[in-house]
């Protein structure tokens, strides 16, 4: 019995590095957001590449600071019947791609705001959520978008605009 328990103690102290990178990948694995079929998030968890996001997902957010909100990635998605601070509507993820260097954040600034506010008075709203969308607004529903920043730029030139709603909610919005 004292040559397993020595054997073992002995395993853990030359791998424990492997345990650790195994626990990491597991964890990984486990967090990460799964889709149905029409690709609805249908289990929470972090997309970690701005890339995967989609129309319509719903995420939670407790970072409401626009500067914070334009890093890429990393938020908890959630299944849109589950409470959520953000939903997004609108992606272009190459909008910058005419750029072949970054042109500044006045210009990103202002590219995105045109980009996410054209045409939200033509978008299809969910009818059973009108009536919320309404409220929410005098409450203080905001547009918020993910832009590159100088540091990102050659990995992604697009803009992501999400609704942030002043309050969780449950349900889609879209």
């Amino acid at each position: 019995m004292m040559d397993f328990k020595n054997n073992f103690l002995s395993f853990l102290t030359s791998y424990w590095w492997l345990l650790l990178l195994g626990g990491y990948f597991l964890y990984t694995y486990l967090s990460q957001v799964e889709r149905n079929n029409t690709g609805d998030v249908i289990t929470s968890g972090y997309i970690e590449s701005v890339l995967d996001w989609e129309v319509g997902d719903c995420y939670v957010s407790e970072n409401l600071n626009v500067k914070e909100q334009s890093e890429t990635g990393g938020e908890y998605f959630v299944p849109c019947e589950q409470p959520h601070t953000h939903q997004v509507y609108k992606i272009n993820h190459s909008l910058f791609s005419t750029f072949s260097t970054y042109p500044g954040e006045e210009i990103i600034f202002e590219e995105a705001n045109k980009f996410c506010l054209e045409g939200t008075d033509d978008l299809v709203l969910n009818s059973n959520y009108q009536e919320l969308l309404i409220s929410l607004i005098d409450e203080g529903l905001s547009f918020e978008y993910v832009f590159p920043l100088e540091y990102s730029w050659p990995e992604y030139k697009g803009v992501i605009c999400m609704f942030s709603f002043p309050e969780e909610i449950k349900g889609s919005v879209l």
